[in-house]
């Protein structure tokens, strides 16, 4: 399998069924498709007894609208990214700007947003894991 230039068919943004915030971007290309997404974007405040949002998580939705290149959650659908090669019904965990070498790695944002000192950036061709 290849890279494949994938459209953004539709987006999720919104409370999952156990309230949990989460997003999900549906891809697809001839011949087959993919999810990305599915991750958390708040976390549990036993002080506020709720969901509340994260710092993570709206710093997610920043560099997904980024990598893409467009300012609005709205302006995702029917946009093209680039996807590395998937296995049959796995879930993609990295997008690619169609033009440009900008990569968003979900697992390596969770790391680096998790790791005191390091900060989530856009990899050029070659320097993450996606490519």
């Amino acid at each position: 399998m290849e890279m494949q230039n994938a459209r953004i068919v539709s987006t999720e943004l919104g409370l999952i069924a156990n309230g949990m915030m989460s997003f999900f971007l549906h891809l697809e290309w001839p011949g087959g498709g993919v999810g990305f997404g599915g991750r958390c974007l708040d976390e549990w405040s036993a002080k506020h007894d709720e969901r509340i949002g994260t710092q993570m998580g709206a710093q997610l939705i920043i560099q997904i609208l980024k990598t893409v290149g467009v300012e609005k959650w709205e302006d995702l659908k029917g946009k093209y990214v680039r996807v590395p090669p998937v296995r049959l019904g796995a879930t993609c965990n990295c997008i690619g700007h169609l033009l440009e070498d900008k990569w968003l790695d979900l697992n390596e944002f969770v790391d680096r947003m998790t790791t005191p000192g390091r900060t989530p950036v856009w990899h050029p061709k070659g320097d993450s894991s996606c490519t």
